[in-house]
């Protein structure tokens, strides 16, 4: 009997097994119904039996080796299947051992309904369930990094989130009670400001972040931009969200060029701040610009513990900070994506980005950018 009729005449046993292996994956199956267990088995069963039946070319066999479909549909009795099970807050780990389980079901009834398990069914059998096992065991270490980086990635944003808000709640209760004078008045709005300055590039981080996250390149709006203008302004937005210490800036030759003023106060702003952050309390931050006939480079400079050469391969990666995702270090720093929204934007301007940290303590990270937006992409990491 070939393997797609065998499924049609056999569906009911298939999809027992189906729900009886569903009826296992608590908590999610604790509260279901037989009904809400077969979930679209039937349905898949049925394109499955089609999917064999119907021709297939090398061209669309290919394909669907790497995950795609010749005939793209919105909506499958899977893809429906997978949105229930999320529903009903079942893992992905899970979602696939369904799927597995479903495989190596049909696998084993087709198989003893054929009577030849010793010449062909045996080893397909035992290949599957160790393409299962591979699989089973990647999915779970994938899993467990996602779960892992996405409740550290809530935690240090709530962590960093706290200390401005608690900077507005408390100025914002003083000034309340009206007995504030002018001058306590106006250094509590100053730390208002500073906060919601601390506040607001976080937000833009997110943002950047999330949507870089969905597959979208950075957005630019190319202007004749001058970079020095726009480097004065993100020392202006990093003093007021780190004061303390001295940003100092030099400049060399001209520093105008094609650039989204906007995404390059984001990226400078980015640098400055990990500078601050980072560097030695009450330390110089020196900022560099320097023009020419192609390109602006632009460098931050600043003493502190020399990064190690392993973290610097990691250092721009996003959630990540110094080479290492604990809570008690991301905890000490920041959500660790000011340095990827930087990142992205120096490669969304056709441009590069390397850093290098001496033995001594002296970091710097270097932003190449092409007047034009034409140009090579990369990040570098210098020892």
């Amino acid at each position: 009997m070939k393997l797609q009729d065998f499924i049609r005449s056999d569906m009911e046993s298939i999809v027992a097994e189906w729900e009886k292996f569903a009826r296992t994956l608590a908590p999610g199956a604790d509260s279901m119904d037989r009904l809400a267990l077969r979930d679209h088995a039937h349905a898949m069963l049925l394109a499955i039996a089609e999917d064999i039946e119907n021709y297939q070319s090398e061209s669309d066999r290919d394909l669907k080796s790497r995950g795609g479909s010749a005939t793209a549909q919105s909506a499958t009795a899977a893809t429906i299947h997978g949105g229930l099970r999320f529903t009903s807050q079942f893992t992905m780990i899970q979602l696939a051992a369904e799927f597995r389980a479903l495989r190596a079901t049909v696998l084993r009834l087709w198989v003893a309904a054929r009577g030849d398990a010793g010449e062909l069914g045996d080893p397909l059998i035992r290949f599957n369930e160790a393409i299962d096992q591979a699989l089973a065991e990647s999915i779970q270490a994938f899993t467990a990094k996602s779960d892992t980086t996405r409740d550290l990635f809530l935690g240090v944003l709530g962590h960093d989130l706290r200390a401005p808000l608690a900077t507005i709640s408390t100025a914002a209760a003083v000034l309340a009670q009206r007995s504030a004078t002018a001058e306590q008045a106006a250094q509590l709005g100053g730390s208002m400001k500073r906060a919601a300055h601390h506040m607001a590039g976080m937000i833009d981080n997110l943002i950047g972040y999330t949507r870089v996250q969905l597959g979208s390149a950075m957005p630019l709006v190319r202007r004749r931009t001058d970079a020095v203008a726009v480097a004065h302004d993100a020392i202006a937005d990093a003093e007021a969200t780190f004061p303390g210490g001295r940003i100092d800036v030099a400049t060399e030759g001209e520093c105008i060029g094609d650039f989204d003023a906007i995404a390059l106060r984001q990226l400078m702003t980015n640098l400055l701040v990990n500078a601050r952050q980072h560097g030695v309390q009450d330390g110089v931050v020196v900022a560099t610009l320097q023009g020419t006939p192609d390109e602006v480079t632009f460098s931050v400079a600043n003493d502190g513990q020399p990064i190690p050469p392993a973290s610097l391969e990691t250092i721009f990666l996003p959630l990540i900070r110094g080479g290492v995702s604990d809570h008690r270090a991301l905890s000490r720093s920041s959500s660790g994506l000011g340095l990827f929204i930087a990142r992205e934007i120096a490669v969304a301007h056709g441009g590069s980005i390397r850093i290098e940290s001496s033995a001594a303590g002296r970091t710097v990270i270097e932003v190449t950018l092409p007047r034009t937006g034409r140009g090579h992409a990369g990040v570098e990491a210098a020892r």
